[in-house]
């Protein structure tokens, strides 16, 4: 590669990464979602060494909750220092994905893929939510790359970046295990294939080897808590398991997608349905094409969403569109491909061949366009709006008078987090009784989970509280609700 070259891909990069954190700045600093203040109570308030040994469930991110521990006590508590490392592994994706790109495909399809990522919705939401899941796409970027120089040349010092890089994905996770055992048959196959080839077969060795060092790594970062690790995952059944099933999870994957197409608007949404099953074929065609011409790229590209999908089924009964959020990279490397080879097909058939290139261009750039036309709903949208119900039930209660309800998870938030002592909901009794003494504002969030709670309760409180107000976020289903009760008189 010449310099000129390398000169030009240095400000290409630089341009991708100014791009990418100009755009996950705005709104940095909104107000927390459950699972962020779950992991600030539980896990990002512990301090060191404890830090270290506590587990008290699947939403502590181990790796993730140590770095926002150094941020709360360089910068303090607020919610851009606790997202901070997820925005900083965020931005460091885009430039990842764009070496990932150079070593297995050409400079243009890897621009495409890095400059999507870079203005990608989704994307800038995970980069902006303090939870480890920007710190696995990461990894799988950076670990798929260091295990392709491995294989291609078989540098000690590549291996032990890889062992790391796995290890600190897994300490992230342990989802991520399930896309390392994808490398791991890759490099595997590899090993069998060049078993007799005298220069390949020992870079195959030193990648598979690289694994079990990285293994050994991850296991001993665990060691501290991993009595606690295993207890809750073979003998804690999940809350969730009914709610967030694998059928509920595609129907919520298709439903993120299509906010990251339209932006929220319903109008949009529906063309995006159109859109969603062109990508789709577009997709199809550019994985087939990686499988014929390099196939151990596209065991790397396209075998972890397999085994993370199988690993998801045989988990704990939960799963969720987040666990494959890792793998957007190589998503959006076979996308980009199979845009090109479509693009160069219509050429042909309409007898423009050397429109291809450009068609290709244009579809690119709209797609990168249309998605950056997207992210203000990101600015201008909490996640989760507790504090905007936190102000409207306060000033009606100062207003009217009564008393402040909350249910399930709103109990501990509001009451943990926030430090509001307001009722605790158990039953329909419970609001009835309160009634009794004036107007109750019952404030509440995620309905099906409220349902999974009390099934009872959540039906009669559909059925009989007056919907006051919804405090709209960008969580699924995540809309803070308030309703109220009328005061009923007593005999």
């Amino acid at each position: 590669m010449s310099s000129r070259i390398e000169q030009r891909d240095r400000w290409l990069i630089v341009g991708l990464v100014l791009l990418a954190l100009v755009v996950r700045l705005p709104g940095l600093n909104t107000g927390l979602w459950a699972d962020e203040i779950y992991s600030t109570l539980y896990a990002f308030r512990t301090a060191f060494p404890a830090q270290f040994f506590e587990f008290h469930g699947d939403n502590k991110h181990p790796f993730y909750s140590v770095m926002a521990r150094v941020s709360i006590a360089l910068l303090g508590e607020s919610p851009w220092t606790l997202r901070l490392p997820a925005l900083l592994f965020g931005v460091a994706s885009v430039p990842m994905l764009f070496a990932l790109g150079r070593r297995i495909t050409t400079r243009r399809e890897a621009g495409f893929a890095a400059l999507l990522l870079a203005v990608s919705y989704h994307h800038a939401w995970f980069s902006q939510n303090a939870r480890g899941y920007s710190v696995l796409g990461f990894c799988a970027v950076t670990s798929t790359w260091l295990l392709l120089r491995i294989l291609d040349e078989g540098h000690r010092r590549d291996a032990i970046a890889f062992a790391v890089c796995i290890a600190f994905g897994a300490y992230t996770h342990l989802t991520f295990v399930f896309a390392v055992f994808a490398q791991f048959i890759v490099a595997v196959w590899v090993l069998v294939r060049e078993r007799a080839n005298p220069v390949t077969r020992p870079r195959a060795t030193t990648a598979v080897l690289a694994f079990f060092g990285g293994g050994l790594l991850a296991a001993a970062m665990y060691a501290p808590m991993a009595e606690r690790v295993i207890n809750f995952f073979l003998h804690k059944e999940s809350f969730l398991a009914g709610v967030s099933s694998p059928a509920w999870a595609a129907a919520e994957a298709v439903r993120v997608l299509l906010v990251g197409l339209s932006g929220g608007s319903t109008m949009v949404a529906a063309l995006g349905m159109v859109i969603l099953a062109g990508a789709a074929a577009v997709g199809l065609a550019g994985a087939v094409s990686y499988l014929r011409r390099e196939p151990r790229v596209a065991g790397l590209l396209l075998l972890p969403a397999l085994t993370m999908l199988a690993g998801a089924f045989a988990s704990r009964g939960t799963m969720y569109p987040r666990f494959f959020f890792l793998l957007a990279g190589f998503a959006l490397l076979v996308g980009v491909r199979g845009v090109i080879l479509t693009a160069e097909l219509v050429a042909r058939l309409a007898g423009k061949t050397a429109l291809g290139p450009t068609l290709a261009a244009g579809v690119l750039l709209v797609a990168a366009l249309g998605s950056a036309a997207t992210l203000p709903r990101n600015w201008r949208l909490p996640k989760q709006d507790y504090e905007g119900a936190l102000r409207f039930v306060e000033g009606e209660l100062a207003r009217e008078g009564g008393s402040i309800a909350t249910a399930d998870m709103t109990t501990e938030i509001y009451g943990r987090y926030f430090t509001r002592s307001w009722h605790d909901v158990r039953d329909v009794a419970t609001l009835e009784n309160l009634r009794k003494s004036g107007p109750v504002w019952f404030v509440y969030t995620f309905p099906r989970y409220l349902a999974r709670y009390d099934a009872t309760l959540a039906a009669w409180v559909e059925r009989e509280c007056r919907a006051a107000r919804a405090f709209p976020g960008t969580v699924g289903g995540g809309d803070v609700l308030v309703c109220t009760l009328k005061a009923t008189p007593t005999a």
